[in-house]
């Protein structure tokens, strides 16, 4: 019997010990205009619901530093984003961040930058030029990739602007 108990009682344990282990999934939260998700210290920015035309990512937000740009964030916008700043605490761009934002004009990759996701910049054909900083260490397939013009009416992913 007391075998038995002292075994429950381990088994118990162990579980107990998995579950205070196991790490939380990131909750996504919202700032401002945008979603993100906290990993220990850090921010990745996940989601964007503003208003296009010139967007700047904060640098911080609840004392963290952003320091991501997840994938497909600027979906939302793609025909309208003109101008992103980006904070130099970023380090990583995600896949197809900004693409593809037809209309972005105006870009400056921060001078800490490390990783760049495949297709991020895809499509974003009215960029005049772009300057790499030599930090970056990982660049993905495909990043400025120019899709069609604007003008032509047409997404990959089969969606379609106002009026076209």
């Amino acid at each position: 019997m007391t075998t038995s108990l002292t075994m429950k009682n381990l088994i118990l344990a162990l579980c107990g010990f998995l579950v205070l282990a196991t790490p939380l999934a990131a909750t996504a939260q919202q700032f401002g205009d945008f979603t993100y998700t906290t990993s220990g210290s850090a921010i990745t920015i996940t989601g964007y619901n503003g208003p296009s035309g010139e967007v700047t990512i904060p640098s911080t937000i609840n004392g963290l530093p952003v320091t991501r740009i997840g994938d497909y964030v600027f979906n939302s916008v793609y025909y309208s984003l003109t101008a992103i700043t980006i904070p130099d605490s970023v380090t990583s761009i995600g896949v197809g961040a900004f693409s593809p934002c037809y209309a972005l004009r105006s870009l400056a990759l921060p001078t800490n930058l490390t990783s760049i996701g495949d297709s991020a910049f895809q499509g974003c054909g009215s960029l005049g030029s772009v300057t790499i900083p030599g930090t970056l260490t990982n660049i993905g397939s495909s990043v400025f990739k120019i899709l069609r013009k604007p003008d032509q009416r047409h997404d990959p992913r089969g969606r379609h602007p106002p009026g076209g």
